[in-house]
């Protein structure tokens, strides 16, 4: 942006101070993603098998790299990127920054249809049990859309808080199940957010998550016009149920991926877009990318503490990530009260 100023010289151009936050941005993705890269590489290294036999070619540490630091890092990165876009899309479709995954009933969804999926087809396979996981997070994410829609209020906090509570509904369903059927350890150890156990041949659906997350990027314009609403995305020429209702599958089949394969990873939805949004604003097709790569580098960090913190044990990687997001939530809080503050202070001079 360009604004003229009149001097006794005449007429001269003066550069705004958005004009320098935004040459900067140009940097911002290219440096993440090579942080990405920095981070991702760091992961193969992490782990008993010594860097110097990796470059010596040893059979067992080809081996071990191959079957196991490779898939498990690739996991790591494809969830990371893959929540956090689930948290952006949820977010503009609901015009509301605190919904996410974790706040709207999606995990706990995806957990009760795990539940009842290797309760109801024990014998099927993993893509079926995962598409049959997938129809129940997919209904009860669709319940709380429902919900949120024919309440009044729609406060920023209160909504989020209606998704709190139904989510601590359907994890009291699934806990029950799980009381009755003896099998409360097995639910929590399985769904612990935990890619020690990934191995080659036993990650790969979660791959599927990358056409996902593709086709996400270019219906992102549809989502963000289906947020201001059913008349306004009617007038756009928009079929507000038909867009949010792919928009709910996209972020259902993603979810639901992640956690066979890892299991429950908290914050990751709800901190990133937050962050990115501060920084770039709400356009949801120019957030996306920036979201992706720092989503990814956020996961990639928190699964290297989770490996070093007491090496040579691990802890879950979803201890560390609830610690180092509830930390960043708390600090998002406390910029966007001290923007309101300057807003008000700016209002009343």
């Amino acid at each position: 942006m360009i604004v003229k100023k009149e001097t006794r010289q005449g007429i001269k151009p003066l550069k705004s101070n958005n004009f320098n936050e935004v040459k900067r941005c140009k940097w911002i993705l290219p440096l993440l993603i090579g942080l990405l890269i920095a981070l991702a590489i760091t992961s193969l290294f992490v782990g008993p098998i010594s860097i110097a036999s990796i470059f010596r070619c040893e059979e067992e540490a080809i081996r071990f790299l191959r079957h196991h630091y490779f898939p498990r890092t690739l996991a790591v990165l494809v969830a990371g990127v893959g929540m956090s876009i689930c948290g952006l899309i949820m977010q503009a479709m609901t015009s509301n920054k605190f919904v996410s995954p974790t706040t709207a009933g999606t995990l706990e969804g995806a957990r009760l249809g795990i539940l009842l999926a290797l309760l109801i087809v024990p014998a099927a396979g993993l893509l079926a049990r995962g598409i049959f996981a997938f129809t129940i997070t997919m209904a009860s994410t669709a319940l709380f859309i429902v919900i949120i829609e024919r309440i009044k209020i729609k406060n920023t906090t209160f909504v989020p808080l209606v998704g709190i509570i139904y989510g601590g509904v359907l994890a009291s369903i699934t806990t029950l199940i799980a009381l009755r059927l003896d099998i409360v350890q097995l639910i929590s150890v399985l769904l612990m957010g935990d890619f020690s156990f990934v191995l080659s041949g036993s990650y790969e659906l979660i791959l599927l998550t990358i056409p996902l997350i593709v086709v996400a990027y270019f219906f992102a314009n549809y989502f963000m016009i289906a947020g201001l609403g059913a008349d306004f995305s009617k007038n756009l020429g928009v079929n507000y149920k038909l867009t949010m209702g792919f928009g709910l599958a996209i972020v259902a089949a993603i979810t639901t991926l992640v956690l066979l394969t890892a299991g429950i990873i908290p914050f990751l939805g709800l901190v990133i877009p937050n962050i990115v949004s501060i920084y770039r604003g709400d356009n949801l097709k120019k957030n996306l990318p920036y979201t992706a790569v720092l989503g990814g580098i956020f996961l990639l960090v928190c699964d290297i503490i989770a490996r070093v913190i007491i090496y040579p044990f691990e802890v879950p990687v979803s201890l560390v990530a609830g610690v180092v997001g509830a930390v960043l939530f708390l600090g998002l809080l406390f910029i966007k009260r001290n923007k309101n503050k300057v807003r008000r202070a700016k209002k009343q001079a």
